[in-house]
């Protein structure tokens, strides 16, 4: 490798105080460790060389690494990015199914729930003014002859109820005095 020794571990008898230090390597380099595990990782390092060689190796990586800097994305991959979006949203796969009947309602069912809301609000005026026009009843006086046909007659005093007449005189009595010599 240009630049970068070759730094071979040699893997010694492992204690649990190294399994633990050398598990902690990777925080201790990112500085992801409080104060006190460092200096303890710190000190373990001091007493055991076999850590420590792996400890600069771990070191010499990160700086390798380091020198490479950021990879560069493959210049078409904002394109099948963009390309992928627009099929999951045509498709809709990443929803549910009551959320992709909420948005083929709101895509499709809604507009024509409105059209027809639109259209049945204008036939109803339509009609309306139409029933109101052909409809109202014409004014019809006591003295319009031509339009006497179009009205049920109307009497204009009230009626009395009849009432029978007999001849015994049981009637309402209005034929007594005058029907006496009749034979009725």
């Amino acid at each position: 490798m240009s630049g970068v020794e070759e730094i071979v571990v040699v893997p010694g008898e492992l204690t649990e105080a190294c399994e633990q230090t050398r598990a902690g390597f990777s925080a201790y380099l990112d500085g992801a460790l409080d104060g006190h595990s460092m200096a303890q990782l710190a000190a373990h390092l001091r007493e055991c060389t076999d850590c420590d060689f792996e400890f600069e190796a771990w070191r010499h990586l990160q700086s390798a690494l380091g020198e490479l800097g950021p990879a560069q994305p493959p210049a078409e991959l904002q394109a099948r990015l963009r390309d992928a979006l627009a099929s999951e949203i045509v498709t809709g796969r990443y929803r549910s199914p009551l959320q992709r009947f909420l948005a083929f309602s709101k895509q499709t069912l809604a507009p024509a729930g409105l059209r027809l809301g639109a259209g049945l609000a204008a036939t109803v005026v339509i009609l309306g003014s139409a029933a109101g026009f052909l409809g109202t009843a014409l004014p019809v006086q006591a003295n319009d002859e031509r339009l006497a046909h179009l009205n049920a007659p109307e009497f204009l005093y009230s009626q009395t109820t009849p009432q029978a007449i007999t001849a015994n005189g049981a009637g309402d009595g209005g034929c007594q005095g005058r029907c006496a010599g009749q034979g009725v």
